[in-house]
């Protein structure tokens, strides 16, 4: 739920595809909203979007508030509701790797929702939560923040890289056993 100022029906929940943020300097970002374009368009510190704390929708609105002016009942609902959020990195993380649909291995009647879940840890890694396959894996943040990581990709290859560790400790263990069974 929210709202953003100048949106016709202020109720009606904001499609996540609705924004797009990107880098353009080292410690700025864009934020590109599909429905209200604005010239100059809004930039928020990149510092502030890696903080935990930060509530990127509710300070998107009230920028938007401050040079739009108040929408019907926006005010109040900006006064009221808190839109949380993880961190945007985090949420952008869990956006795309469910962009990318199956994963090499996938039962093809996966379909749960949610299936991602990153987390942002304090000494400034992202934990990766996949509830499907039930595995974590640990993403340095200077790899998020690099425009030419494809995330799907390396998730992808950290998927196969634990799928065969775990297949040579089986066999490991198999060829412990068999020695065993022939003494």
């Amino acid at each position: 739920g929210g709202s953003i100022p100048g949106d016709a029906n202020p109720w009606k929940p904001i499609p996540l595809e609705r924004f797009t943020v990107y880098r353009v300097s080292d410690d700025q970002h864009v934020i590109i909203d599909r429905e209200d374009r604005r010239d100059p368009e809004v930039t928020v510190p990149t510092s502030l979007l890696l903080s935990p704390r930060f509530q990127l929708a509710n300070w998107y609105a009230a920028k938007s508030w401050r040079t739009s002016g108040p929408g019907p009942s926006t005010h109040e609902t900006l006064e009221k509701e808190t839109l949380d959020m993880q961190t945007p990195l985090a949420t952008r993380v869990e956006q795309l790797l469910t962009q990318r649909g199956r994963y090499p291995g996938d039962h093809p009647d996966y379909g749960q929702r949610n299936r991602f879940e990153c987390m942002h840890h304090s000494n400034g890694t992202y934990e990766i939560r996949d509830h499907v396959r039930e595995f974590n894996v640990i993403v340095p943040v200077n790899l998020l923040l690099n425009e030419k990581f494809r995330l799907a990709k390396w998730y992808e290859k950290q998927l196969q890289r634990a799928h065969n560790e775990l297949c040579e400790r089986l066999q490991g263990g198999m060829e412990e056993t068999n020695i065993l069974r022939s003494l």
